[in-house]
């Protein structure tokens, strides 16, 4: 489990409840992007913040389609989307690498489970689909 003091637990906690404040598509996803970076801000592998980094950027258009005004990710979604992070946070400052492993695994089935339930989101065509830059 990456290195924490007690003011990076503040910081997530204030991280988390910004998500939970956001009024706008846009302002969640930023304050989502930054509860993700402040919970592995103790890591000290350079590769596994890079390879976030890189899949956070390839998949930002999806979840600004999932939360858009029309998008699939409602209320009801969202509110899960809230207390997973809470367990996560949870489990991050108990120590608790077992329970913070197994909520983060259950987030990203979460996720999963969304591409699945509306493929059409997440297919499209290369006019439609995000700007390609290679």
């Amino acid at each position: 489990m990456p290195t924490h003091t007690a003011e990076s637990f503040v910081e997530f906690e204030a991280s988390a409840l910004r998500v939970e404040a956001a009024t706008s598509p846009g302002e969640f996803l930023e304050c989502d992007h930054d509860f993700h970076q402040a919970l592995m801000a103790g890591a000290t592998t350079i590769r596994l913040h890079d390879t976030v980094d890189h899949l956070w950027n390839l998949t930002h258009y999806y979840r600004r389609q999932l939360l858009a005004p029309n998008g699939v990710t409602r209320r009801s979604r969202r509110a899960d989307i809230f207390a997973e992070h809470r367990m996560i946070l949870r489990a991050v400052i108990d120590g608790d690498v077992e329970s913070a492993e197994a909520m983060l695994a259950l987030h990203i089935r979460h996720t999963r489970k969304l591409v699945e339930l509306y493929p059409e989101v997440f297919t499209h065509s290369r006019a439609g689909g995000p700007e390609r830059t290679c």
